[in-house]
C-alpha cells in the first residue's frame, strides 16, 4: 500500500476530479488529505467524495497552515514505505503508481520518482521535455534528474524520510521547498528518476492564485529563491522554480 498525501484549501471541483481519477487508476493505496481550513460548502463536497475510498485518513486544521506544513502533517501519518505527495491540481493516469513504484528497482540508491505533466509551464512538461530530448529520449523508459522535480507529484522511500527528514519550513506556505528537499535528498546519496512514461496533468498553483495576486507570488518567489541560495553549500546550477 501507498499512502497519497494531498492538502486541500477549497478548490472542491479540482479535488473531487483528483480523487476520482486516484480511485480509478490507483491500486493499494490509502489518502492523506489534510483539509487546510476550507470552507464549510467546499469541504463537504471533498469529504463526501473522499469517503468513497476503502482506506482515507482526514487531517482538519481550523486554518490554512500553508502546503509545506499541512504536508508535513500528512507524512507524520503516514506509515506506508512508499508515500506520494500530490496536488489537489492534478489527475491520475492509468498505470502511474505502477510505474512509478517500478522505477525504485532501476538502482539501489532510488530515493525518489517523479512522473512528467501536461498542462503546467515546467521544466517537467511533456512537450519542452520532447525539444531538450529530441531523438533521444530515453528508451529505458526514465531518465535521471540531476536537479530537481516538482512536488505536484512524487513518490518517495521511507528510507529517505528517515535519512532527510520532512519538507523545510523556512520557506513559509511553499515555493522553492521542492528544490531544498531534492537538494538535500542527492546530498545524502540517493537519485531522482522522471519516467518519460507517465504524463500528469498539473493545473499549477491553482490554490496559491486564489490566495495571492501575480505580484505577491514573484516576490514569494524571489524571496525563497534567495533563501535556497543561502541554504545550498555547493556550487551546482540549479534550475529554481
Amino acid at each position: 500500500m501507498i499512502d497519497i498525501i494531498i492538502p486541500v484549501f477549497n478548490q472542491a471541483e479540482l479535488t473531487i476530479r483528483c480523487l476520482q481519477s486516484i480511485r480509478k487508476y490507483t491500486k493499494d493505496y490509502r489518502v492523506i488529505l489534510i483539509n487546510n481550513g476550507s470552507e464549510k460548502t467546499e469541504w463537504e463536497e471533498i469529504k463526501k467524495e473522499l469517503q468513497r475510498n476503502k482506506e482515507y485518513v482526514i487531517i482538519n486544521n481550523k486554518e490554512n497552515l500553508g502546503f509545506i506544513k499541512a504536508t508535513n502533517q500528512g507524512i507524520a501519518t503516514s506509515t506506508a514505505e512508499k508515500i506520494v505527495l500530490m496536488n489537489n491540481d492534478t489527475e491520475a493516469v492509468k498505470g502511474w503508481a505502477d510505474e512509478l513504484l517500478r522505477l525504485f528497482s532501476e538502482g539501489d540508491r532510488i530515493g525518489m520518482t517523479a512522473p512528467m505533466c501536461s498542462v503546467a509551464d515546467s521544466w517537467q512538461n511533456i512537450e519542452k521535455l520532447k525539444k531538450v530530448w529530441g531523438r533521444n529520449l530515453p528508451r529505458k523508459g526514465y531518465r535521471k534528474a540531476n536537479q530537481m522535480v516538482a512536488f505536484f507529484c512524487v513518490m518517495i522511500d521511507r528510507e529517505v524520510i528517515r535519512k532527510v527528514g520532512y519538507l523545510s519550513e523556512d520557506f513559509g506556505v511553499g515555493l522553492g521547498d521542492d528544490d531544498w528537499y531534492c537538494h538535500l535528498v542527492r546530498e545524502a546519496g540517493f537519485e531522482i528518476l522522471v519516467s518519460t512514461k507517465i504524463v500528469i496533468p498539473h493545473y499549477h498553483r491553482t490554490t496559491f492564485k486564489t490566495l495571492y495576486k501575480e505580484k505577491e507570488l514573484k516576490k514569494m518567489q524571489k524571496e525563497n529563491i534567495n533563501k535556497f541560495k543561502m541554504k545550498i553549500t555547493t556550487g551546482d546550477e540549479w534550475q529554481i522554480f
